[in-house]
């Protein structure tokens, strides 16, 4: 159960790799436009994946949890935006993906700190 963000993470990157080097050469291809966010996510949820296992503490459940409903509401978002923006003001495809990847990488280490320090007051109180 620890080990579903790396795998998933692995997956992301594997498919995001390989979706952005089978569309370098055709300019109209629609994965392409989906290979950098797959990346960049796989990239997110590795490294939140390796905080909760190098910590380890209560919450791989919560991670996983938040993981699912958070990155599928993202990719959902990420496929609703622009590819590219000719306005100052346009949010394209990269940088809603960077933006989302981001928020979700500080959350889920957020998650694993707040789990970890409440278990270890529980520990605490107990001993005492």
């Amino acid at each position: 159960m620890k080990f579903v963000p790396l795998v998933a993470s692995g997956l992301l990157l594997i498919l995001g790799l390989l979706t952005d080097l089978t569309c370098k050469s055709d300019s109209t291809c629609f994965v392409d436009s989906i290979g950098q966010p797959l990346f960049i996510f796989g990239l997110g949820l590795l490294i939140v994946g390796v905080f909760n296992l190098v910590i380890f503490s209560g919450a791989t459940k919560t991670v996983n949890v938040f993981s699912l409903i958070f990155l599928s509401i993202a990719v959902i978002v990420v496929l609703m935006t622009e590819v590219e923006c000719r306005s100052m003001l346009c949010v394209d495809r990269e940088l809603m993906t960077l933006w989302l990847s981001g928020i979700y990488t500080a959350i889920g280490i957020g998650i694993v700190v707040y789990k970890k320090i409440k278990e270890r007051r529980a520990g605490s109180v107990v001993a005492k």
